[in-house]
């Protein structure tokens, strides 16, 4: 007897995409160094606690500005994870 091979799913992926492309222009003038998306809030990045608080998706797709990216980056490589007013580094 002939079996139809098992789908392993029945519906596309769910996918979720978060365009990060302001400026952030406000934030900036009271000191932060990185784009909002990116500032640290309890420990992790704006756009990771927005995230968790959305439906569950199947694949998560971050649309940030490259001049962020390149800001981000070399935060980190200097040793300090993001900078925030008042804060060392």
């Amino acid at each position: 007897r002939h079996r139809p091979p098992q789908a392993t799913r029945l519906y596309p992926p769910r996918v979720a995409m978060i365009p990060m492309a302001g400026r952030g222009t406000r934030f900036r003038s009271y000191g932060y160094s990185v784009a909002k998306p990116l500032i640290l809030v309890s420990g992790e990045p704006m756009m990771l606690r927005a995230a968790r608080s959305m439906p569950a998706v199947d694949q998560w797709i971050f649309l940030p500005r490259a001049d962020d990216i390149r800001t981000a980056l070399s935060i980190h490589a200097n040793g300090t994870l993001m900078h925030t007013p008042g804060a060392a580094g």
